[in-house]
């Protein structure tokens, strides 16, 4: 495997893990303390905001980056050992 290539995979695998993880953490930097000042209204609107960007945009993230993943794979031959 060309390390340049290789590279480009660990990168692509680190801005997956952004995509999925950075948004529901931002949300919960925002609205935990919104829901200890003001009320638990706020860690619903999180549950929810959070469940809704698991089941929505998170398949749609992985189907984006399985593809990029397979096209970025393609020329390398390997064999079993």
């Amino acid at each position: 495997i060309p390390s340049s290539e290789y590279g480009a995979l660990v990168a692509a695998v680190r801005r997956y893990r952004l995509l999925v993880l950075g948004p529901p953490l931002a949300l919960a930097a925002i609205l935990i303390p919104l829901a200890a000042i003001s009320g638990l209204q706020y860690a619903f609107l999180l549950f929810v905001l959070v469940m809704g960007y698991g089941l929505l945009a998170v398949p749609q993230l992985r189907r984006l980056s399985a593809a990029q993943m397979q096209q970025s794979t393609k020329s390398w031959k390997l064999r079993p050992e």
